[in-house]
């Protein structure tokens, strides 16, 4: 699971963004290393939603 802030950065989400950041490379790169067995990996970046808490 990432999120749009791997993707994007907003003002003082550094460390939020960073780390969702790490997980998109982390995808990409298994996504290629195992291609070649016919798996493909990929990420759900959701986005802020409501949760009436």
């Amino acid at each position: 699971m990432s999120s749009v802030a791997g993707l994007t950065v907003d003002p003082f989400t550094w460390g939020y963004a960073g780390s969702k950041q790490a997980v998109e490379a982390f995808a990409d790169a298994l996504d290629q290393e195992l291609a070649e067995f016919g798996v493909t990996v990929a990420t759900i970046n959701s986005r802020p939603f409501l949760t009436g808490q």
